[in-house]
């Protein structure tokens, strides 16, 4: 059974076509048949109604005289000639009161004579058919003529024509059947072999395999476009297979590169933080294994912000990748060197038997750091600070060393920098700097920062010309912190322009604020880094604050220091003349601490020397600072510079200043630094101020 079954389990398609193809010829031969039959024998039993009916007829012809004189002879003979007809059977005349008048019986048959004469018309009954025909004579109706008539010759008809059309229809049926298989040859086989090979190609997935074709009708256009599909497929499989190797070539690739990238620094290829420190953890399981020692060096290169932000980023990635490459030149073999991030190393000792081990090799870097390095035409001395802790004695697990060398590295910066220092407890306050450090990330987005100002006085007109913008940090936890705090820490971690920037902002908001008051114009000095003045941006930032909160530019004054002259002299020259151009004041802050040299005041586009303070507070008791005093006068005015006095406290220090011609003075003889909204209160009540031995604010 399964044989005639197809792919959808009911039968196959050339069954289903040979079954179709017999059965619309079967129904055609029937139809065609039936309706044979039907009309020959209707012609048949119409053309035997008109023999009967023109025999009965001529009978009535011939024996109506016979009735009408009632000639029994003649009715007789009539009867005779009807008989010649071997299919008459009985005949019987009836006269007008329907008696029978004559009879003839054909020999050999036994057919009673109704004794009533039947009612007028041709009756057919098995294989006799009846007429009963009125007899006239002159119109007048004399009786009726009885036939019974044979009809088995046109059953004998019926039956040779059924036979003919059962063989005609048994010729048909094998014609349709022969039909039906050449049509299954030509059709439904090359569709039930395709069926065949889709399914066989489902299950193996084997696009090769083909199905031959020699025909060119529609069935073999669609086999051969179904070869051509498979040549497509078969095509598209192999290019896929091509390309899911190249795939996963590639992703073993990408693989490889996300385990390198996740475990090691994508510049100096060494390893990064996270690769450190769990090769930190082994070494330290290692060395508590066999009872050894191990130590951690934490190298942090001086100044590299300044060559990063003068020369360039592509200039300090260079000098990074030298010094991993240096670094990585003097480690042992059991050494680990990598980055932690910007521009801190870190060096491994596997295996130390005495801190001596670890001492030789930070002098090896030291020594190393001493040696020129030539970047794209410069030649660059570096420095670092080195911090080192040892295990087990300065920690125990991973974080604890690190921390403990971070923190001597630290140490290690305040001892003048280019210096490497041991972990020791007395470095334990090192938790409140990195607290602080914590906290100062967060300190501008928690709105922590804030700006005061204290009052100058222009000595000449007793008049308030300007403050000094100082910034203040007060934390929830941590308190007032001073800016001798937390500016080195900003400077160290590179936050330092952020708070510059945010200060520049806040102070020309503020200058803007005080004018919708209308309080009296002052110019507003704030202090900047070399750091900052080095950004790239940085001028274009001043430009963008003092355009949004529309201020005068000369009302915005920029204080700098002596040192910032040691490094990048035209870089910062050109700055500040950038500056000028956009017609903000420019001041050197604590002159006579700095740079020795004066000749950069030569080219300098300064505006306002600032003494600093150490010498005011020393007038009264120090004639050299008394000297100093006058002689950065002198060299103020000659330079045709305003020259400003901080830290004036005392009468005698005002008196002395005024003597020495200082322009303006500044410090809490005046006013101590005050708040945005009491400076306004502060201005507008004291337009000119007449100072005596009482100072006018505290």
């Amino acid at each position: 059974m399964t044989h005639f079954l197809g792919l959808d389990g009911r039968l196959h398609l050339k069954h289903r076509q040979m079954i179709a193809v017999v059965g619309v010829s079967i129904t055609i031969l029937v139809l065609a048949t039936i309706a044979f039959f039907i009309n020959d024998y209707v012609a048949g039993r119409a053309s035997l109604q008109e023999n009967i009916k023109s025999k009965a007829v001529f009978i009535s012809a011939n024996s109506s005289a016979a009735l009408a004189f009632r000639d029994r002879r003649a009715g007789d003979e009539a009867l005779r000639i009807a008989s010649i007809d071997e299919s008459v059977e009985l005949a019987v005349l009836y006269d007008y009161q329907h008696k029978v008048f004559t009879t003839f019986l054909r020999p050999g048959l036994n057919i009673p004579v109704p004794e009533v004469l039947p009612a007028e018309g041709i009756t057919f009954s098995g294989s006799a058919a009846t007429i009963v025909e009125p007899v006239s004579f002159h119109g007048d109706e004399q009786g009726w003529i009885y036939l019974v008539y044979d009809i088995s010759s046109l059953q004998e008809k019926v039956i040779t024509y059924s036979k003919v059309a059962l063989g005609i229809f048994m010729v048909g049926l094998l014609l349709s059947w022969l039909m039906a298989g050449i049509s299954q040859k030509f059709i439904a086989e090359p569709i039930v072999q395709l069926a065949k090979l889709v399914e066989k190609i489902t299950h193996t997935q084997n696009y090769s395999e083909r199905m031959h074709v020699e025909r060119s009708d529609e069935l073999g256009v669609l086999i051969r476009g179904f070869n051509n599909m498979l040549s497509a497929i078969e095509e598209r499989e192999a290019e896929l297979q091509r390309h899911g190797e190249r795939l996963e070539s590639l992703v073993e690739l990408r693989t490889q590169q996300l385990h390198h990238r996740a475990n090691y620094d994508a510049l100096t290829r060494l390893p990064n933080r996270y690769l450190l420190m769990e090769k930190l953890h082994q070494a330290i399981e290692s060395a508590r294994r066999t009872k050894r020692n191990m130590a951690l060096l934490l190298i942090d290169l001086d100044r590299f912000k300044i060559i990063n932000d003068s020369l360039g980023h592509h200039v300090g990635d260079e000098l990074l990748q030298a010094l991993a490459r240096r670094l990585s030149g003097i480690s042992r073999v059991d050494d680990s060197v990598g980055r932690l991030g910007g521009d801190e190393f870190v060096i491994l000792l596997g295996n130390v038997t005495k801190p001596d081990d670890a001492e030789l090799v930070a002098k090896k870097v030291m020594e190393e750091l001493s040696e020129p390095f030539v970047l794209q035409h410069h030649r660059l001395h570096i420095s670092a600070s080195i911090g080192i802790s040892v295990f087990p004695g300065d920690a125990t697990d991973p974080v604890g060393l690190l921390r403990r060398a971070d923190v001597s590295m630290y140490r290690s910066k305040q001892h003048g920098k280019s210096a490497y220092s041991f972990y020791d407890s007395a470095m334990d306050n090192s938790d409140k700097r990195l607290e602080l450090e914590s906290k100062l990330r967060n300190a501008l987005s928690n709105e922590e920062i804030y700006m005061v100002y204290q009052p100058q006085v222009c000595i000449q007109t007793h008049t308030i010309c300007g403050v000094e913008a100082l910034m203040r940090w007060h934390n929830q936890d941590l308190g007032d912190i001073y800016p001798t705090e937390f500016i080195p820490v900003a400077v160290e971690i590179g936050l330092i322009n952020e708070l510059t920037m945010w200060a520049i902002a806040d102070v020309c908001r503020q200058l803007n604020s005080w004018d919708a008051q209308n309080v009296r114009p002052v110019r507003i000095a704030v202090n900047v880094s070399a750091a900052d003045l080095l950004m790239a941006d940085f001028v274009a930032g001043v430009r963008n604050n003092i355009e949004k909160y529309k201020i005068d530019p000369s009302r915005l004054e920029l204080e700098i220091t002596e040192d910032v002259f040691l490094d990048h002299t035209d870089q910062i020259v050109d700055a500040l003349r950038e500056l000028k151009d956009l017609g903000v004041r420019i001041a050197i802050d604590d002159f006579g601490t700095g740079y020795s040299s004066l000749s950069y005041l030569r080219d300098f586009p300064a505006d306002v020397l600032k003494l600093d303070g150490s010498f005011v507070e020393r007038i009264h008791e120090s004639e050299k600072s008394r000297g100093i005093v006058a002689s950065a006068v002198s060299l103020a005015h000659g330079l045709g510079l305003q020259i400003v006095a901080e830290c004036v406290e005392t009468q005698t220090q005002y008196d002395y200043l005024i003597s020495q011609n200082c322009d303006i003075i500044q410090g809490h003889f005046i006013s101590a630094a005050l708040m945005g909204d009491a400076l306004a209160i502060f201005l507008n009540q004291h337009e000119e101020l007449l100072i005596d031995n009482t100072a006018v604010a505290s």
